[in-house]
């Protein structure tokens, strides 16, 4: 049987626990997840405060707007 863990990667620009709806259901498909297999989540900087808080050492990477599109 093989042994290694399955990794996936992530890409919801809408994750966040603090906000209802699109954001909180994707921040608790990410967070459940992240308990069976090694995640990697990828999206947008404007999730970053509320996702710190409960990062715990998972990988987060966060994309942040270019000067084009400010």
């Amino acid at each position: 049987m093989n042994d290694k863990k399955l990794k996936i990667l992530l890409v919801f620009e809408q994750c966040n626990p603090e906000f209802p709806s699109v954001p909180l259901e994707s921040y608790q498909i990410y967070d459940h997840l992240s308990k069976l297999v090694e995640t990697t989540l990828v999206t947008h900087e404007r999730n970053k405060k509320a996702l710190e808080k409960v990062r715990d050492g998972r990988d987060i990477i966060y994309i942040e707007e270019t000067n084009f599109i400010k």
